[in-house]
């Protein structure tokens, strides 16, 4: 009996040793991919856009070494703190307003919720954490990459147009800075995109529609992950 004691307690300690690797893995991972985008863009909308993608990219695969939903949503902030503080770098050193600053932080942060809260929804109906992880990074970079692959679709259609500018990240970001040029107008966008050629838009004016969006599917899914681990009392 007393042999086991110290055992008992040594198990919550290693718990917490290894979840704190994990968070300290996911910030070195985030830094060293913005710290690559930054020395390769510097401060142009490439950095921000780098971020965005890196977590659609990243985030999924981290979650999987602590699948307990409190300490995924850590994760989540883990991550997305350490691109915001290259992004707080570069703001000091090419001149980004701080202001512009906050509400692209707030917009990856609230996408990196929805991307979180996916893949625990996504594990917990599939019951594997390799299939979740890859499903969550296929709809994650399809919805960042709609302005390419959905674009013809969208022509005629300027209303449904202005809304998926509206919640799309990328845009968001590039709407509280606009001083960094239209995303697609820049060299590679052009020659991949309608958008701004056969289908006009204007960058959104505001990131709180993208946000709330992103931070309501992420509350839902949050929900529906509660509602479904706790006990149906009508089976008790």
């Amino acid at each position: 009996m007393t042999s086991d004691a110290p055992s008992a307690a040594r198990a919550p300690q290693s718990v917490h040793r290894y979840f704190l690797a994990v968070c300290g893995f996911a910030f070195l991972l985030a830094l060293a991919c913005s710290l690559v985008c930054y020395f390769e863009v510097g401060g142009s909308l490439g950095l921000f856009i780098g971020g965005i993608a890196s977590a659609a990219l990243l985030l999924p695969y981290l979650t999987r070494f602590d699948t307990r939903a409190s300490r995924e949503l850590l994760i989540a902030l883990a991550y997305p703190l350490a691109i915001a503080i290259v992004w707080l770098v570069a703001s000091f050193q090419f001149g980004i307003p701080i202001l512009q600053l906050v509400k692209s932080v707030l917009v990856l942060a609230a996408f990196s919720f929805a991307i979180v809260s996916l893949k625990s929804a996504l594990m917990r109906a599939t019951r594997c954490d390799v299939v979740a992880s890859a499903i969550t990074v296929v709809l994650a970079l399809a919805w960042l990459s709609w302005p390419i692959w959905m674009s013809r679709g969208v022509v005629g259609h300027q209303t449904l147009a202005g809304w998926l500018v509206r919640l799309h990240p990328i845009f968001a970001i590039n709407g509280a800075m606009p001083q960094l040029g239209t995303w697609t107008h820049q060299p590679l966008m052009y020659h991949l995109t309608n958008l701004g050629q056969d289908v006009p838009y204007e960058l959104p004016a505001s990131i709180w529609p993208c946000a709330i969006a992103h931070l309501m599917i992420g509350a839902a899914l949050v929900a529906a992950n509660i509602h479904r681990i706790l006990p149906d009392p009508s089976r008790g």
